[in-house]
C-alpha cells in the first residue's frame, strides 16, 4: 500500500531520490507481465419477458431480478431464474409492485413490495406467497440481503423518529442493529457468520461498518474523504462498497482487515470520473459499475488487481450492449458467486430492451497425446483454469499409459443443473482418454470456499459425477477394482500408487486420487444422502408397500451403511410399519383417509428426507 509522503520526505537530499528512482525502475522491470483478460460467455435469461433486470446469483446459477409486465401495468415484479425457467415471485396481496434484492444458496429470495397501503415492506419468498417481514413501527422496510440460515438484513423506518434503522430479521423477529442513536442506518449485506455490512451514520458523516458479534466496526472512509458505503461482504469478512474523495466524486473500495480501505478506481482513471462497486465473492472479485469517460457507464470486474470492462470480456456478436452488473448504478446485491458467474444487465440489440443476463467464465482445456509406456506426470502439464476465481490447476502427477493416448483436460462453467444443492470448492472439470489406466489425478481448491462451506479442509476430498444417477460421489468408488482407502497428507509415489488410495494435502491446497475412470471431478465434501420416499399411492386396502431408496457419496471418511427412518407426518389414523428403519418395508393404516409419511436417511454425520402420500379409500 503507498503511503503519503511527509515533509521530511519532500527535503531528502537529491542522491537518495535518485537511488529511489533507480529502485523504481527496476522494479517495474522486474514485474511479470499483465495477464490475459478473462473471457466471458453470456446467457440471456429475459425470455419472453418484455424487460428484465438481474440483481444477484448464487453458486447454483440461480438469479433473483425484476421484470416489468405491461399488460398488468407494473414495471416491477420480483423473480427467480433456476435451471433456464423464471418464475414471478408475484406480489403482497393488493400490491402492484415487487423488487429482488438479494439470494442465497438454497434459492430463497428477499427485497421489498408494495402493500395494499401503498408502503413498501421486506419480503423473503421461498417457494409460496411473499412473507412479509413487517416493520419497525414505522410505514416502510427493504430487504437487502439473506445469507443461507435464511437472515434478513436490510433497513426499516422507526416508530419514534422516523430514521432508517439497519435491521436483522431472524427466527420472525424484526430488530434494530441499534448502531446510530438519532441519525440513520442501512444495512446491506450477510455472510453465513452473521457479518454485516452497511452505512451508519459518525460525526454527521455516513461510515461503511462491518457488524460482527454485536458490534459494528467503523471502516472509516477513502482518503481524506468524506463518506462511505458497504455493499457486499464475503464470508472472510472482506467488504466492498464505494466512498466519496475529497473532491467528493464516488469511487469503489475494497477492505479487508489486513489492508484496510483500497481504492478501486475507475474504468476510465479521469479525475472526476466515479465507479460503484456491488458485491463481493470469496475470492475477493469485486463486481461494480464505472463511468467509462465517455458519458457512460458500464459494468466492471475488479480481480487480480485489474479493474476491467465488462462490455470488453464478451464475444462482440453476444447480442447485447451497455452491460452493467447487477442492476446498474451503487446496487446492492451478491452479484458475482465463488465460480465467478456474474448477474448482470444489458441492452438487447434485437429489441433495444433490458435483459438479465449470466455472464459465465470461459473455461480453459488442454489436449495431450501420451505415447505407449509415457508418464502421464511428464507428459500431461498441469492445466490451470485462471478465468475463475478457485483458479484451479488439474495435474496427473503418476501413471502409465498402456498404449497411445489422446487425453483431454477441460474445465466446466458451472456445476450440473440437477446440483443445485451441491457445493463445491473448486471449479468442476472433465478429464476424459487415459481409457482403463490407472493415474493418479490431482485437483487444487479454494482454502476460504472449503473452510466456509465444509468447516476444514481436512473434510474435503475428490469427487466423481456418477453418471449412472448423476450423483456426485467419492471419486474412487468409480473404480474398476482396488479398495477406497484414505491417506493423510500428499500423495507419496514411493507408497500411494495403489488403485484406490486417496487423501487432501492442506498445506499445499490439493486433493488426489488413485483412479482408473475418467469423468467429471471436483473438489467438495460430504454431502446429505439424497432421499426418494418412492411414487403417490392411492390403495383400497389397508397395507401397502414403500419403496424408499437413497444414494449417497461415500463420505464421510470410512464410509458405512445408511440408516433409515419412517415417520408419519399427517393423517387420520394410527400407522404401523412392519420395519420402521428399512427403506422398503410395509406400512398398516387405522384409518381411511390421506397420509403423508416420511423417509428419512443418515450416513451419520448428515441427513435428509423425502415424503410420500397414501390415500387409503376402502371399497364399499
Amino acid at each position: 500500500m503507498k503511503e503519503k509522503n511527509t515533509r521530511e520526505q519532500l527535503i531528502m537530499k537529491s542522491f537518495l531520490l535518485i537511488t529511489i528512482c533507480l529502485c523504481a525502475c527496476l522494479a517495474v522491470q522486474a514485474q511479470s507481465p499483465t495477464p490475459s483478460p478473462p473471457q466471458y460467455s453470456i446467457t440471456d435469461i429475459n425470455g419472453s419477458l418484455d424487460s428484465s433486470t438481474a440483481c444477484c446469483i448464487n453458486n447454483a446459477a440461480q438469479v433473483a431480478g425484476t421484470y416489468a409486465d405491461p399488460a398488468l401495468g407494473s414495471s416491477s415484479i420480483a423473480f427467480r431464474y433456476s435451471d433456464g425457467t423464471v418464475q414471478s415471485l408475484g406480489t403482497f396481496t393488493g400490491g402492484n409492485t415487487s423488487t429482488a434484492a438479494g439470494i442465497n444458496s438454497s434459492g430463497q429470495v428477499t427485497g421489498y413490495a408494495a402493500t395494499q397501503s401503498g408502503d413498501s415492506h421486506a419480503f423473503v419468498w421461498s417457494g409460496g406467497p411473499m412473507q412479509d417481514l413487517g416493520t419497525l413501527g414505522g410505514t416502510s422496510s427493504s430487504g437487502f440481503g439473506i445469507n443461507d440460515a435464511g437472515t434478513v438484513v436490510g433497513d426499516a423506518l422507526d416508530g419514534q423518529h422516523n430514521y432508517y434503522q439497519a435491521i436483522i430479521y431472524s427466527g420472525g423477529v424484526m430488530t434494530s442493529l441499534g448502531l446510530s442513536p438519532g441519525s440513520q442506518s442501512f444495512a446491506n449485506a450477510i455472510n453465513a457468520a452473521e457479518q454485516i455490512t452497511g452505512s451508519m451514520g459518525v460525526n454527521f458523516q455516513d461510515h461503511a461498518f462491518l457488524y460482527s458479534n454485536g458490534s459494528a466496526q467503523d471502516l472509516g472512509v477513502l482518503g481524506a474523504g468524506y463518506n462511505s458505503y458497504g455493499r457486499g461482504i464475503n464470508a472472510e469478512g472482506d467488504v466492498t462498497g464505494f466512498g466519496e474523495l475529497a473532491t467528493y466524486n464516488r469511487h469503489a473500495f475494497l477492505y479487508s482487515s489486513g489492508s484496510g480501505m483500497q481504492d478501486l478506481g475507475t474504468l476510465s482513471g479521469g479525475a472526476y470520473d466515479e465507479s460503484f462497486a456491488n458485491a463481493i465473492n470469496n475470492s475477493s472479485q469485486v463486481t461494480g459499475n464505472s463511468d467509462t469517460g465517455t458519458g457512460t457507464r458500464a459494468g466492471f470486474l475488479f480481480t487480480g488487481g485489474i479493474m476491467y470492462d465488462l462490455n470488453s470480456l464478451v464475444p462482440a456478436d453476444s447480442g447485447v450492449t451497455n452491460i452493467q452488473s447487477g442492476i446498474g448504478g451503487s446496487s446492492q446485491g451478491n452479484a458475482i458467486n465463488d465460480f465467478g458467474q456474474i448477474a448482470a444487465t444489458g441492452t438487447s440489440t434485437v429489441d433495444g430492451h433490458q435483459h438479465a443476463l449470466i455472464l459465465t467464465p470461459v473455461p480453459a482445456s488442454s489436449t495431450t497425446t501420451v505415447s505407449a509406456n509415457s508418464s502421464y506426470e511428464t507428459a500431461v502439464a498441469p492445466v490451470t483454469n485462471s478465468n475463475t476465481p478457485n483458479a484451479t490447476t488439474v495435474a496427473l502427477v503418476d501413471g502409465t499409459a498402456s498404449s497411445d493416448q489422446t487425453v483431454q483436460i477441460s474445465f466446466d462453467s458451472s456445476l450440473p443443473p440437477s446440483s443445485s444443492t451441491f457445493q463445491a470448492a473448486s471449479d468442476p472439470v472433465s478429464v476424459s482418454g487415459t481409457g482403463s489406466d490407472t493415474f493418479v489425478l490431482q485437483i487444487s481448491y479454494n482454502e476460504a470456499q472449503a473452510i466456509s462451506v465444509f468447516g476444514s479442509e481436512d473434510n474435503v476430498q475428490l469427487m466423481w459425477l456418477d453418471p449412472s444417477d448423476n450423483q456426485w460421489k467419492l471419486a474412487v468408488a468409480g473404480n474398476t477394482g482396488g479398495t477406497p482407502t484414505a491417506v493423510q497428507g500428499p500423495y507419496d509415489p514411493n507408497t500411494d500408487f495403489q488403485l484406490g488410495y486417496y487423501g487432501v494435502d492442506t498445506v499445499n491446497n490439493v486433493v488426489w486420487a488413485v483412479i482408473n475412470h475418467n469423468s467429471q471431478f471436483v473438489v467438495s465434501g460430504n454431502q446429505a444422502p439424497v432421499v426418494n420416499a418412492g411414487p403417490d399411492q392411492t390403495i383400497t386396502t389397508p397395507r401397502t408397500t414403500l419403496v424408499g431408496s437413497a444414494i449417497d457419496d461415500g463420505l464421510p471418511n470410512p464410509p458405512g451403511a445408511l440408516t433409515y427412518s419412517w415417520t408419519k407426518v399427517s393423517g387420520p389414523g394410527k400407522v404401523k410399519f412392519a420395519n420402521v428403519n428399512s427403506a422398503s418395508t410395509t406400512a398398516t393404516f387405522g384409518k381411511r383417509g390421506s397420509y403423508t409419511l416420511m423417509l428419512t436417511a443418515s450416513d451419520g454425520a448428515l441427513s435428509s428426507s423425502d415424503t410420500v402420500v397414501i390415500d387409503f379409500n376402502r371399497r364399499r
